[in-house]
């Protein structure tokens, strides 16, 4: 995952935005927002990711889908995946 430093030095009210790619964390983090991604793009999202975001203390988050068919479907399942988390 992308900026794991930067969410681990987060305080817990501090929202962090999932982002499908490098290039728009970086983006966001320019923009003075806090977010991440994981590797390989779209549909990759895995169960340890969510329960890593929520180790490193993360409680609100908000994702940003890319504007395509993948992307949407990733965007719904990450959403899901912190749903089920219940944090």
């Amino acid at each position: 995952m992308y900026n794991l430093a930067g969410i681990a030095s987060a305080d817990e009210d501090t929202t962090i935005f999932i982002v499908e790619g490098e290039k728009d964390a970086t983006t966001a983090g320019e923009l003075g927002v806090l977010a991440t991604t994981n590797a390989d793009g779209a549909g990759k999202w895995r169960v340890e990711d969510t329960q890593t975001l929520i180790k490193l203390g993360a409680r609100r988050v908000v994702v940003c889908p890319d504007n395509d068919g993948p992307g949407i479907e990733h965007g719904i399942r990450v959403a899901k995946m912190f749903q089920q988390a219940n944090i």
